[in-house]
């Protein structure tokens, strides 16, 4: 029985799957297992799933019609009988030695159930946005999680199998799956962060936490709202599946809302501390009009006022814990994460220059 199996469920996501992939074969020290869900791709995902595990054992696909993450997540979980089960998502890259820290993390801490690691964020210029450094502090964390604040990224987390089977689904949304589970797991076991940059998420218009947003803050709320019911009477009064087919049935009437790109440069932007750029860039995007453009012009407002950088961490309480990646990370974590950016950015400009080409 290998140490770790990781779930990954993906649609679409030929872009940036193989270098996914690959950042979890290339772990080192670890014996894991890779189960990837095919959940009714129509670009090349398969042809890269198929490739890749024709010269790789260590991976595991299955295909599937379109379903969703969570159901995708829900079946591969299913068939695993690892102790622990890792997350990992299509347009993200875990570093070298994320799955080694959070093993012996999670050896160390036989009371925990689940863990993270800090995560940095590349945006689309390459650029390491900032790190989210968020303490290994159970009680903080829960209560993070209790005001609604999801302070683990999901492509990041490790969980014990034993406690995800005592769990009904254990994904049961469609959308913010992972805050509802975090919630859940909050209330049946201890959680924990691993204090080491792990993970390096990509931010884009295109992932699929961009996407409706109306039914993502119904769901959000309505999920919030399940835990406090839970915590004050032991159960719930709605069934997951009605909450989920309200908040669907409000963007059918509503209309969907999406982030673009510019949305997340300009967060990207904040999280450096680069507030010159991020002003230029919520203004463009309040010009431009839709859905964002209020949100956009408070953040610009904010932005302008004196003394920016002393209170805006205060009022907007993640960017306390964003840390430049030079301040965090040893010497040899740094030259390896370097190296990871250098061969990330020649990707992007070989496939920049295949569509070029193309």
């Amino acid at each position: 029985m290998t140490e770790v199996a990781v779930v990954m469920g993906v649609k679409n996501g030929g872009r940036s799957l193989e270098r996914a992939v690959r950042s979890l074969l290339e772990q080192g020290d670890v014996d894991l297992t890779v189960h990837i869900m095919n959940d009714g791709s129509t670009d090349e995902t398969a042809d890269i799933l198929h490739t890749l595990a024709t010269s790789e054992s260590r991976l595991i696909v299955s295909e599937q019609e379109n379903r969703g993450l969570g159901a995708s997540l829900n079946t591969l979980i299913d068939t695993i009988d690892c102790p622990l089960v890792a997350r990992m998502d299509a347009d993200d890259v875990s570093l070298p030695w994320r799955l080694r820290s959070q093993v012996d993390y999670m050896a160390c801490h036989t009371n925990v159930g689940m863990a993270g690691t800090w995560t940095a964020f590349r945006d689309r210029g390459g650029r390491i946005g900032g790190c989210q450094c968020f303490p290994d502090d159970h009680d903080w964390l829960v209560g993070q999680l209790a005001a609604g604040r999801n302070v683990f990224v999901h492509s990041s987390v490790i969980m014990r199998r034993s406690v995800l089977a005592d769990l009904e689904g254990p994904y049961r949304f469609r959308l913010v799956q992972d805050f509802d589970l975090w919630l859940r797991l909050s209330q049946v076991t201890r959680l924990g962060m691993v204090e080491r940059v792990g993970v390096m998420s990509n931010w884009h218009g295109e992932r699929v936490s961009t996407r409706s947003l109306t039914v993502r803050r119904r769901l959000h709320e309505a999920i919030l709202e399940l835990h406090r019911q839970r915590c004050r009477t032991g159960c719930e009064p709605v069934a997951a599946a009605d909450v989920e087919r309200e908040a669907f049935y409000v963007e059918s009437t509503t209309g969907r809302v999406e982030m673009g790109n510019r949305w997340f440069d300009a967060m990207s932007a904040v999280y450096r501390r680069d507030f010159g750029q991020a002003r230029t860039l919520f203004a463009e995007e309040a010009a431009a009009g839709g859905p964002l453009a209020r949100k956009a012009r408070r953040w610009r407002l904010a932005l302008t006022l004196p003394f920016a950088h002393r209170w805006l961490p205060i009022l907007f309480s993640p960017l306390r814990y964003m840390r430049d990646v030079e301040s965090i990370m040893d010497p040899d974590d740094l030259h390896e994460l370097d190296a990871l950016l250098d061969a990330l950015a020649r990707d992007d400009r070989l496939r920049q220059g295949g569509r070029h080409d193309a």
